[in-house]
């Protein structure tokens, strides 16, 4: 697979929907040699639409729904997957380098097209494909799955926050720069959040003096310099997660959940199912061991993991209850 960046002069979009107004574009395209298999895919995904309500409208927006997810929540899609996607045509005259051959289209077919249909783009700031392709700010690496913050970017943010710490008060705009930046970094960077809540208690602090400047709270020059220390490595990024299925453990002998592990696959805690049930007491109310999982889930959430969504199943035995998220 690869992808090409695109910023367009208005609300266009090609061989896709698009749920609102958009400037950058990005462009995926597969190897010919996939198109069949992957329309197998999309009529496997277009039935499962169908079964599971299909088109759904809310005010003026159109969606597809699919299938519920753990966390309760539901799939939503642009499309129903119905149209069956087609390669370059053989006998076009458009020209093609060697390595656009193996694809199922070619820069020149977006161009070709969105000409037709009077959509301009801005060509100075297209992409061309790649398996590497800057989008949303980052550089996205599709063949080693990971997403990170451009060198241009790390200087200019080290540049601002070095601005910064040479004044002792600011004003709104200046926080909202400051803020704005590592925000947008914090997608790249694990363990980010705690590092921006200072910022955020100060912004809260303007109310409506946005040009009166305000003193930092005293915390805010330690997280400055450990964003500092994060922006001066060689690589600010993170990969590209893959959905895994967990397993977390609880002990409900007592009158605290204990988590015993959390881990992938399904791996078990070392508790046998089977027996009777047996729930613990708290405060005089019974609960489960699976009441003590959502911590463990928002703290596993906490450390790091972008992909992770909870739904909770009850096993207990003799010796002890199990909770699986």
């Amino acid at each position: 697979m690869q992808t090409r960046g695109q910023t367009s002069f208005g609300n266009k979009g090609w061989a896709r929907s698009q749920t609102k107004w958009v400037d950058d574009h990005i462009f995926f395209r597969i190897p010919r040699a996939h198109i069949s298999t992957y329309n197998a895919q999309r009529a496997e995904w277009c039935q499962e639409k169908r079964t599971h309500g299909g088109r759904r409208k809310e005010g003026s927006r159109i969606w597809y729904g699919a299938k519920n997810l753990p966390n309760g929540t539901t799939e939503e899609f642009d499309e129903d997957f119905s149209a069956r996607l087609i390669g370059q045509a053989a006998g076009s005259t458009i020209p093609r380098s060697e390595a656009d051959r193996d694809f199922a289209y070619a820069d020149a077919d977006i161009d070709e097209l969105s000409a037709h249909l009077s959509i301009k783009w801005e060509s100075s700031k297209s992409v061309p494909f790649g398996e590497e392709v800057p989008y949303l700010g980052f550089q996205w690496n599709l063949r080693s799955r990971v997403v990170y913050l451009p060198d241009e970017k790390k200087t200019r943010y080290l540049a601002v926050i070095a601005e910064w710490r040479e004044k002792r008060a600011h004003n709104l705009l200046e926080m909202q720069r400051l803020y704005g930046k590592l925000l947008h970094t914090m997608l790249v960077v694990p363990a980010r959040r705690a590092h921006l809540t200072s910022l955020e208690a100060m912004l809260a602090s303007f109310n409506n003096n946005p040009f009166r400047p305000h003193t930092p709270p005293r915390s805010t020059l330690d997280d400055l310099v450990w964003w500092q220390r994060r922006l001066s490595r060689t690589v600010v990024s993170i990969p590209i997660p893959r959905l895994r299925a967990l397993a977390g453990y609880t002990d409900a002998s007592s009158a605290f959940g204990v988590l015993s592990r959390l881990a992938p696959d399904g791996a078990r805690g070392g508790w046998s199912p089977g027996g009777s049930p047996k729930e613990d007491i708290t405060n005089g109310r019974k609960r489960s061991a699976s009441s003590y999982l959502p911590s463990a889930y928002a703290l596993f959430q906490a450390r790091g993991s972008t992909s992770c969504s909870m739904a909770i199943t009850e096993e207990s035995s003799k010796d002890g209850g199990r909770g699986a998220a």
